[in-house]
């Protein structure tokens, strides 16, 4: 993977483990707030709660968040924090999709975007990339949800 060559002394020292990854830094805590997320049943209202705590948190944590998702594929320590990390967001997903009142299609749609909006990597295509503002991007993930 050309995205981690960053040469055999920087590989090694991440196999062993980073400081960062022994002492528990890269948290996969969930973010302040993370137990508000179900009190918001208006359409949108706890994906919008949600979003702006996960991506206020993402823009804090985006150095290291970018490392580890890019190293996760191939230093073996990583999976199991970056495992541990899809799970959060999984069940931050299923938290933010309770009570909403699609059905069928348009629930597995909607369950689609919710996941899709909580990414790291949408976060990071529309913020940074993209060059929407944190709230532009929360009222576009919002209103994605909404249309799906």
């Amino acid at each position: 993977m050309a995205a981690l060559d960053d040469g055999p002394v920087r590989r090694k020292q991440a196999e062993r483990g980073a400081h960062w990854l022994r002492a528990g830094v890269i948290a996969w805590q969930p973010p302040a707030g993370a137990r508000r997320y179900r009190l918001h049943h208006a359409a949108g209202g706890g994906l919008r709660v949600a979003l702006g705590d996960l991506y206020g948190w993402y823009d804090g944590g985006e150095y290291m968040l970018e490392k580890t998702t890019r190293d996760a594929e191939v230093v073996a320590g990583m999976r199991p924090v970056m495992d541990g990390m899809a799970a959060w967001l999984a069940a931050a997903a299923e938290i933010v999709g309770a009570g909403r009142s699609e059905r069928g299609a348009r629930r597995t749609r909607a369950r689609a975007v919710i996941g899709h909006a909580l990414e790291f990597e949408t976060w990071r295509s529309l913020v940074r990339h993209q060059g929407l503002s944190q709230r532009e991007a929360i009222r576009l993930m919002v209103a994605l949800v909404v249309a799906a």
